[in-house]
């Protein structure tokens, strides 16, 4: 407490139970000892306390209307929490995962399907897999973005990733990949 407590203000019960089990501020425990009012309701509390453990049923519950009671209104609070909020989420989850699932049978489709695959040989002969910095056997353009990524993070980038051999790594070396992963090679 910040204010001084004087003979015309006691503390309240939650304060004299802090003195009682030694919790009190300084200003509490100053004015138990100089009350004798104050002295006898802490008795009191003791009392009370010793009383509380001493005729304790052994084994305490709560009775079962209380139980029903209780998980009742936790059964309506959570439906009403339930049924408030997450519809949205719901309603948008499931076009979400069937829009996902297309994109990726999409992807998986046009990576095996793909025309281009074929190209991808002759396009990785010709730089001599110079330019495969994520080493998937293919220069493509996640290479050049890779190589972007690295060049924009500061890290120090590998002596072979110069590929036009001007004696850094930078953009020009990233236009290199760039272009071959978007070349068209033409079939003889």
């Amino acid at each position: 407490m910040s204010e001084k407590l004087t003979t015309e203000r006691h503390p309240d019960l939650m304060e004299l139970e802090a003195a009682r089990t030694g919790e009190a501020t300084v200003a509490v425990r100053d004015h138990v000892k100089a009350c004798p009012r104050c002295q006898e309701i802490i008795a009191e509390l003791d009392m009370l306390a010793v009383d509380a453990r001493v005729n304790r049923p052994a084994v305490m519950g709560t009775p079962s209307r209380a139980d029903e009671a209780v998980f009742s209104v936790i059964e309506q609070r959570s439906q009403e929490i339930r049924w408030r909020y997450p519809k949205r989420r719901r309603f948008l989850t499931r076009p979400v995962w069937a829009a996902a699932a297309a994109i990726a049978v999409a992807v998986l489709t046009w990576s095996v399907l793909s025309p281009h695959r074929a190209m991808l040989p002759t396009i990785v002969k010709s730089v001599s897999y110079a330019g495969d910095v994520d080493r998937d056997g293919a220069v493509d353009i996640v290479d050049a973005y890779l190589m972007a990524l690295r060049l924009e993070s500061g890290i120090k980038t590998p002596e072979n990733w110069d590929l036009n051999k001007d004696g850094a790594v930078d953009k020009q070396d990233i236009a290199v990949v760039t272009l071959a992963a978007v070349a068209v090679v033409e079939e003889a």
